[in-house]
């Protein structure tokens, strides 16, 4: 392949996408730095008020994220308790997962931030630029 074969930096959609990714991801940790707080802890409070409570297993899932990620922010979570971890009744093995009242409080204050910053980041777009992103996402991420 030959450099005239390459595209544009500002025509390739895997660049633009992970470029993308790596601004939304550094405004997202600057916001949650001042709170003490990762994206992956913010990920799991987010799917903990989504879903209230949940196994491990399902947390994965929802945010996409590795066990061990998750395993590492939810041990510090616990200690700042902000979650609580208790055995599943039907499957010994398996733990629940829920925020506790603290954890409730800091999550929805952490939610009400990303929203304020969601706002500004895609601001620069159309409300039917921002429905049609939605949409074209899902679809890569074949969730719509």
């Amino acid at each position: 392949m030959s450099i005239d074969e390459l595209e544009l930096p500002e025509q390739n959609l895997g660049f633009l996408l992970s470029k993308t990714d790596s601004v939304w991801q550094l405004e997202v940790k600057r916001v949650l730095r001042r709170e003490s707080l990762s994206y992956a802890d913010f990920m799991i409070m987010y799917a903990l008020l989504y879903l209230r409570q949940s196994k491990q297993r399902e947390i994965v899932e929802f945010c996409q994220m590795d066990k061990m990620t998750l395993s590492k922010s939810l041990a510090k979570l616990e200690k700042k308790e902000i979650v609580k971890r208790v055995k599943d009744k039907q499957d010994s093995r398996a733990r629940v997962v829920t925020l506790t009242p603290k954890g409730s409080v800091v999550a929805k204050n952490a939610v009400l931030q990303i929203k304020k910053l969601k706002e500004e980041f895609f601001g620069v777009l159309q409300d039917n630029s921002k429905s049609a992103l939605v949409l074209l996402l899902k679809k890569l991420i074949k969730d719509g």
